[in-house]
C-alpha cells in the first residue's frame, strides 16, 4: 500500500471539481493500492480560505470533514516533531507559505508522498 498526503487544494478539487486534477492524481486517489491521508492542518487552511472568501465550499468545514472521512481518507494529526522540523526547513526563494512547510514536514516525517501541483512544494522537497 502506497501512502499519499493530499494537499489542501487537491482535496478541495477532488470533492468539488475533479477536472482540476490530473489523470495521474485521480488514478492515485482512486486506486485500491493507495492510502490517502489528509493533514489536520488542511482543515485549518480550508477554514482560513473560507474566512478570507477565497473559496466557497458550499458546505461547512465540518460537513466537508465528514465527507472526507466517509470517503475513506485517513486523518494525519500534526505533532511536535513536524513543528520542530518546520524550524529547520530550507525553502526555495520566495516560498513563504507556512501551511506548505507544515505539509512538507509531515510528508517527510511520515515518509508519505504529497499529491500536489504546487511548484514551491515540489522544489522545496526536490521532487518533480
Amino acid at each position: 500500500m502506497t501512502k499519499y498526503l493530499i494537499d489542501t487544494h487537491k482535496l478541495i478539487f477532488y470533492f468539488t471539481d475533479k477536472s482540476k486534477l490530473t489523470k495521474i492524481q485521480l488514478d492515485i486517489i482512486n486506486s485500491t493500492s493507495s492510502e490517502i491521508y489528509v493533514s489536520t492542518i488542511t482543515y485549518f487552511e480550508m477554514a482560513t480560505l473560507v474566512r478570507l472568501k477565497k473559496i466557497d465550499l458550499g458546505i461547512s468545514i465540518s460537513e466537508f470533514y465528514f465527507n472526507v472521512q466517509q470517503h475513506g481518507f485517513k486523518e494525519l494529526d500534526y505533532g511536535i516533531v513536524e513543528i520542530e522540523m518546520v524550524s529547520k526547513i530550507v525553502p526555495v526563494p520566495n516560498h513563504k507559505d507556512p501551511v506548505d512547510f507544515m505539509l512538507i514536514c509531515q510528508s517527510l516525517n511520515h515518509n508519505i508522498k504529497i499529491i500536489t501541483n504546487d511548484e514551491n512544494i515540489k522544489k522545496t522537497m526536490n521532487i518533480t
